[in-house]
């Protein structure tokens, strides 16, 4: 579960956070691409099990530490509110225990 983060959502959130911060344009096929993938492949297999889980792994491992630096990225472009099982890894300092 580890390498979930590292694997997972950061292959999809990097190339796609280049592409934001490049200034590319939303309506490029590139964008389309890594905005679909990240979004659909990812963040959306994401959402709803975190949903149903409070940690990654069952308890609060290093996968829960990767995984919450890898969703600092996406967070910082407003994306906390479409994921709401996510929003609470997408903090500036993550807590050790998720909101009740």
């Amino acid at each position: 579960m580890a390498i979930c983060g590292t694997q997972s959502v950061e292959a999809a959130s990097l190339p796609w956070s280049i592409l934001i911060f490049t200034g590319e344009g939303r309506d490029t096929s590139a964008w389309k691409v890594f905005d679909g993938f990240l979004k659909t492949s990812r963040l959306g297999h994401l959402e709803p099990l975190m949903a149903r889980r409070e940690w990654l792994a069952g308890t609060f491992s290093v996968a829960d530490i990767l995984m919450a630096d890898v969703l600092r990225l996406v967070e910082s472009v407003s994306m906390a509110s479409t994921y709401p099982a996510l929003s609470w890894t997408m903090s500036p300092a993550p807590r050790l225990a998720r909101p009740s």
